[in-house]
């Protein structure tokens, strides 16, 4: 394997410092970087200045200001308050979906089954008949859904806290647009091994 390009170092540097999840790609330049000294040093300089300048520096610093621009509107402020997983499970030769919260320390928005469906004893995992669907605890009106049927993501956010919402899903940035005391996204071609997050900047 070659040594790593600059876009993959910082696409790595993201990886791992957001804690997002790595693909196969991902996997086979980490596994590079565990046998090539010079690219290990060269990804610690771009997780340090990552870590301290967020995305915008990193592209900035690497790639001059005329080459910036995809990532202009970023805040370096920008911060992830809720990440999600997609569950795939196969159980007596049915597929079985379901959608998890991770990193709960994030302290502004927890999502959990809604009411109705944990009254019925639903279990973590819908089938792909139904959609699945977290709501937040505290806001009925904040929620995720993912329809494995046609592989879309709908996150509504109903919060007047924060200005700006984004959602992230793998490297792609999604804008929630303000519709009515709301803000919705919808996200196509999302399957099990994307991760999910949700920002505020």
């Amino acid at each position: 394997m070659n040594h790593i390009t600059e876009d993959n170092f910082f696409r790595l540097a993201s990886i791992i410092s957001d804690r997002k999840y790595a693909d196969e790609d991902a996997l086979a330049m980490l596994d590079h970087i565990d046998d090539c000294q010079e690219c290990f040093s060269q990804l610690c300089n771009y997780i340090a200045i990552y870590d301290a300048t967020g995305p915008f520096g990193v592209n900035l610093l690497f790639h001059g200001a005329e080459e910036t621009s995809y990532v202009a509107e970023a805040s370096v402020e920008s911060r992830v308050v809720a990440s999600f997983k997609i569950l795939k499970e196969i159980v007596q030769d049915k597929i079985k979906y379901g959608l998890e919260q991770i990193d709960h320390n994030m302290g502004l928005l927890y999502f959990d089954q809604p009411l109705i469906l944990a009254t019925r004893g639903a279990a973590p995992l819908e089938s792909t008949e139904n959609v699945c669907r977290l709501e937040d605890i505290e806001n009925e009106y904040t929620f995720i859904v993912y329809d494995p049927s046609t592989h879309e993501l709908c996150v509504q956010i109903s919060n007047e806290d924060f200005c700006n919402y984004e959602l992230w899903v793998n490297d792609a940035r999604y804008v929630l647009e303000r519709k009515g005391a709301q803000y919705v996204c919808v996200v196509q071609n999302v399957n099990e091994h994307d991760t999910i997050e949700i920002r505020i900047i």
